[in-house]
């Protein structure tokens, strides 16, 4: 499996790891509008078959902060606990 956090200082004492719901991630996809929205909808576009969505989730990656604070989603804290407690056995 494929690394996806940065590089730990082994020198370093200690670590401070904190979670933040609020570390996602934008992704933008693109979906069919319905009839309903394109002939209701204000400004009236009926030609415009469909419309971009942005949705916000976990982000993957881990951010290190002032070398010793590590930042991430709780859903990539958990898969980076995980791999440590795997890499240890």
């Amino acid at each position: 499996m494929e690394k996806f956090w940065p590089e730990l200082n082994p020198f370093a004492s200690a670590y401070n790891f904190y979670e933040s719901r609020f570390i996602l991630k934008p992704v933008e996809k693109t979906v069919l509008r319905t009839w309903k929205e394109r002939l209701l909808k204000r400004p009236w576009n009926p030609f415009q078959k469909t419309k971009i969505i942005t949705e916000w989730i976990p982000d993957p990656d881990l951010y290190i902060i002032n070398g010793r604070d590590v930042y991430g989603h709780p859903a990539t804290m958990a898969r980076f606990r995980q791999e440590m407690n795997n890499a240890n056995r």
